[in-house]
């Protein structure tokens, strides 16, 4: 089966870290502060922040890098990017943009990450699946990516079900990456969503700092932090408008 699958081109060599999350998780949000905070990285693209839905992206020029760009897909000019986020299903699409997922697929984009040097950060959501699903489909309605019948509140109860059910098995799939990044020696670093982003959790954070090769000082520790916790406080503040809780559920 595998051999009449024609797949997308990987991206990233020319790039030093990679940020793996599933939409919703604030993977572009990290890549801001990696980029922008923490290292500091000089001739990098700016940052746009779309106000309305607390989104990040970042832009050469005319040319945006999207929050929705499928791999193998190059920037029309300027210098490379210090990090490509990406969403798990991305490297596993086809030029058809089919997602299909095989172990030797698996395999390829494990020694692709090694050979190239490539240092891989992992966003989990296990314990908050249900918000960060429902924030990223609100955020894409909001920039009218998603239509008006994709709003949980249009949905029936079996809707309502179905989506949850199918969003509470994707954590496994980040998981199982995580490990393989481990037992292929590539480095890594694993970050739970609510540890970092709802309680920003210092020792976490120290951690992001350290992954990318900066002290973590006091000063800059504090930064992070305070960053973080505007985001979330922001993201908490735009799910109150459809009327949805940080647990996902709906208020009364």
């Amino acid at each position: 089966m595998s051999k009449n699958i024609t797949y997308a081109p990987f991206c990233g060599a020319d790039q030093q870290y990679i940020i793996m999350f599933r939409g919703g998780c604030g993977g572009n949000f990290l890549a801001h502060l990696i980029t922008n905070v923490i290292i500091q990285k000089d001739s990098q693209p700016p940052t746009v922040k779309i106000d309305g839905t607390n989104e990040y992206i970042f832009a050469t020029g005319s040319a945006k890098r999207t929050l929705t760009r499928e791999p193998g897909i190059k920037r029309k000019s300027g210098p490379p990017a210090l990090i490509i986020e990406q969403h798990l299903n991305m490297p596993f699409t086809t030029l058809e943009r089919d997602t299909v997922y095989t172990v030797h697929r698996y395999k390829e984009l494990l020694n692709y990450y090694k050979d190239n040097k490539l240092k891989v950060i992992v966003i989990q959501d296990p314990k908050m699946v249900e918000f960060t699903s429902m924030l990223v489909t609100h955020k894409h309605h909001e920039r009218e990516i998603l239509g008006e019948e994709h709003l949980p509140h249009n949905w029936t109860n079996h809707q309502k079900k179905s989506h949850i059910n199918k969003y509470k098995k994707i954590p496994k799939n980040y998981e199982f990456f995580s490990h393989m990044l481990t037992r292929y020696d590539i480095p890594n670093l694993s970050l739970n969503y609510q540890s970092l982003v709802v309680n920003q959790n210092v020792q976490l954070i120290e951690q992001i700092i350290e992954f990318c090769g900066v002290t973590a000082t006091n000063n800059l520790v504090d930064n992070v932090t305070t960053m973080i916790s505007k985001y979330h406080e922001q993201n908490v503040q735009f799910m109150s408008k459809y009327n949805i809780a940080l647990d996902g559920k709906w208020l009364k």
